[in-house]
């Protein structure tokens, strides 16, 4: 779960409009919504929160709007969701403030906006929002560990001190590492190329150049001994050096797209090349090839929108100006009255200068819409398409590695085991279009597969990392091991088997592939032992389970499914043993008597979370 402040807008309106539309957009959509210390529906927390936010007149920010939102493959219920947002709530200190929660399923990803008003509503006093972001962070960790979920990557590292969960700075080494991928090129995409890429649909630039054109750029303008022989090399793969402001592109010589220069490297910046070549100069100048109808008329098209918001942009700076010249009018005109009633007149042309304002802004600015330039939807793309733009620092990783770059390799935790499966799904999907969407397995490495764990909602809640080795495969667990099971094969199998280990549970499913084999972990907990009930039911189970792990996993799983019957690791007779058993069981298998100190399921886990 992460958590992402909103930052308002520059020109914000007032706190009345800036609330209204906040609170408009968050519950329009939503599938489920939680008001705090509000009264009446929704649609009457924006005039409460008005008025209170009117106790404070100093506090210019007054609304405060964030967004919590979990990863790919994580789908909470409304209820975890709502109840995670309120524990967030809580662990900030911000309980006593109004808050409008909403849930939004519109995204790829489960989101839960919170818009908060900062004003107390008994005090008038406001809440400190100074270094929220590691607030927040923390906050995020702590209801991840009361909920089960797993841990996000954040900007630091939490830890367990006598038993409460602080934050503590990431190693030096991390930050070296990002000083060095960054030096590689690895950098998120400016405005530019962002509006490019929405516009056009079109991949930008450096997703598109290869590994092999990468390496040859690169070559060329490290062994270039003047700008001439730069811009020659470059040229001759169909690209150019082109200064931009205070720094460089890299430019199609035939095509519109184009990207930072520093993106090659930051040895590749126009700095660092004047400090070698000396100072800039252009290359010859390209004839501009000529455009067919549809690029000229989607160009003309473009520099008439551009043109008309210029002008809309000119007209309202005029009105502002005229207004100012009548406020200064009137003020000339009103000395020597009285203060009160120069007020009064003051107040009737402000009232009258607001009304006409809100009536030139009734007409929208022009769209692109407008003029046929509608960009095409992020959904109209090809699945393995979508997923390489939401994933494309994986790609960019992968193609500086290949183009001779020194990337250090990601700490392998679930954020970074999350990235490796969805780069693997869309490579599963390019390769073939009819592939599952959650296979039960995917291959990240020559010889290593992922193996997910899911809730009973679906969601992956954790990853073990299998490595073909000498002697077999050998399970790594990454995340998720006491939150969720791995399974593997059809869900509604007649048989199944459960085991201690993902490395065995893979092996005996490709030794019985028409069995569900399930791995739980060395031992159940609350939640696993729950979820183990309800997979298996009455059907017939199997229990493998190494010698040296057979204690309290046997035991445990002996009492949640008593009908479950124990065999050797060594032993392969399964159908054979299978057909002895009595499947006709009439009795349903008593549920995990918690303990002391057990962790409840998420979904009776929120009862310590609820308002």
């Amino acid at each position: 779960m992460l958590a992402k402040v909103i930052a308002p807008r520059r020109r914000a309106a007032g706190a009345e409009s800036r609330f209204a539309k906040r609170i408009a957009y968050v519950c329009g959509k939503a599938s489920s919504i939680m008001l705090g210390n509000l009264a009446g529906l929704w649609t009457d927390a924006a005039f409460q929160m008005v008025a209170v936010a009117g106790m404070n007149q100093r506090l210019r920010r007054r609304c405060y709007h964030m967004v919590l939102s979990w990863g790919d493959g994580e789908n909470p219920g409304d209820k975890a969701a709502l109840a995670a947002a309120w524990g967030v709530l809580r662990e900030m200190g911000w309980l006593r403030y109004q808050y409008v929660l909403a849930v939004h399923r519109d995204r790829r990803n489960v989101h839960v906006h919170v818009v908060l008003n900062r004003v107390d509503p008994l005090t008038g006093k406001t809440c400190s929002i100074s270094h929220d972001y590691a607030r927040l962070e923390r906050a995020c960790r702590v209801i991840e560990r009361k909920f089960g979920w797993p841990p996000d990557r954040g900007r630091f590292l939490p830890r367990l001190v006598d038993g409460e969960l602080v934050l503590v700075p990431r190693p030096k080494a991390h930050w070296d590492a990002r000083r060095v991928a960054r030096a590689e090129g690895l950098r998120p995409d400016p405005r530019g190329v962002r509006g490019d890429e929405r516009r056009s649909g079109e991949a930008p630039l450096r997703d598109r150049l290869s590994a092999g054109v990468i390496r040859q750029a690169r070559r060329v303008i490290a062994k270039a001994a003047g700008w001439a022989a730069l811009h020659a090399g470059l040229f001759g793969l169909g690209l150019r050096y082109l200064r931009h402001g205070p720094g460089a592109r890299i430019a199609e010589v035939a095509g519109g797209g184009w990207m930072p220069a520093c993106h090659l490297g930051s040895a590749f910046g126009l700095h660092r090349l004047c400090a070698l070549l000396g100072a800039f100069r252009p290359g010859p100048p390209q004839g501009p090839d000529a455009p067919n109808a549809a690029d000229l008329a989607m160009v003309n098209a473009r520099r008439q929108h551009a043109t008309d918001r210029s002008r809309r942009r000119g007209r309202y700076a005029e009105l502002r100006q005229r207004q100012k010249h009548q406020a200064a009018e009137l003020g000339a005109k009103l000395r020597g009255l009285d203060r009160k009633v120069a007020a009064a007149f003051r107040l009737v042309l402000a009232k009258d200068q607001r009304a006409e304002r809100q009536a030139f802004r009734a007409t929208p600015l022009p769209r692109l819409a407008d003029y046929g330039l509608t960009p095409p939807a992020v959904d109209a793309l090809p699945p393995g398409a979508q997923e390489r733009r939401r994933h494309r620092h994986l790609w960019r990783e992968d193609s500086v590695r290949k183009a001779g770059g020194r990337i250090a390799a990601s700490a392998l935790d679930h954020t970074r085991a999350r990235q490796l499966w969805r780069q693997a799904a869309a490579r599963a999907v390019a390769a073939e279009p009819e592939a599952d969407a959650t296979p039960a397995m995917l291959r990240v490495g020559p010889k290593r597969r992922l193996l997910p764990r899911l809730d009973p909602r679906g969601s992956i809640l954790g990853y073990d990392l299998l490595t073909e080795g000498v002697n077999g495969l050998v399970a790594r667990p990454i995340s998720g091991r006491d939150l969720a099971l791995s399974m593997i094969g059809p869900r509604d199998a007649p048989r199944c088997m459960v085991t201690t280990d993902a490395a065995t549970a893979a092996t005996l499913s490709t030794e019985y592939p028409e069995l569900l084999v399930i791995a739980a972990g060395p031992s159940l907990t609350a939640w696993t032992g729950q979820h183990l009930q309800t997979v298996i039911g009455q059907r017939p189970l199997h229990v493998v389970c190494p010698k040296e792990a057979e204690g309290d996993f046997v035991a445990q799983v002996m009492a949640l499914l008593p009908h479950a019957i124990l065999l050797e690791s060594s032993e392969h007779a399964v159908s054979d043993l299978a057909d002895n058993h009595a499947v006709g069981i009439t009795t349903v298998p008593p549920p995990l008597p918690p303990g002391d100190d057990a962790v409840q399921p998420p979904e009776s886990g929120m009862d310590g979370l609820e308002p």
